[in-house]
């Protein structure tokens, strides 16, 4: 995992400690986060784990999820990113992948009932002409 998020080939979510740890604010989680902070922090984002499937114990309450990421991040501005940045970027990366794959379904069409018609992928319209 580390390999394929230092090439920025992956999102990781930071979240879930109890999953892996005893007692909040699961401090043992630490030396893990900072590690992913350290190599890509531009690819990080929190989540609640909600609906926090396949877990056995007492659910955690959300609220002190979040308190865990104060401890395990404690840079106000690295935490901006993950909370904020971060989700925003992966969500234009989304949105533009999806409008390259619409241009590539477009190319791909051939004279079929779907030639000359406007296709609505993802918001957008691609244009799809005779050939």
């Amino acid at each position: 995992m580390c390999e394929l998020l230092r090439a920025g080939h992956c999102w990781v979510k930071v979240s879930a400690g109890y999953r892996i740890s005893a007692e909040a604010p699961y401090r043992d989680v630490v030396p893990f986060v900072r590690t992913l902070v350290d190599l890509r922090l531009d690819h990080l984002l929190w989540g609640t784990d909600w609906p926090h499937v396949n877990f056995k114990g007492i659910m955690p309450n959300t609220t002190e999820s979040l308190d865990c990421l104060l401890e395990w991040v404690p840079e106000e501005e690295a935490r901006r990113q993950i909370l904020v940045d971060n989700p925003k970027n992966s969500l234009r990366i989304l949105r533009s992948s999806a409008g390259e794959a619409a241009q590539a379904v477009a190319a791909k069409l051939t004279r079929s009932t779907y030639a000359n018609k406007r296709i609505r992928i993802d918001g957008s319209y691609v244009e799809r002409k005779s050939i």
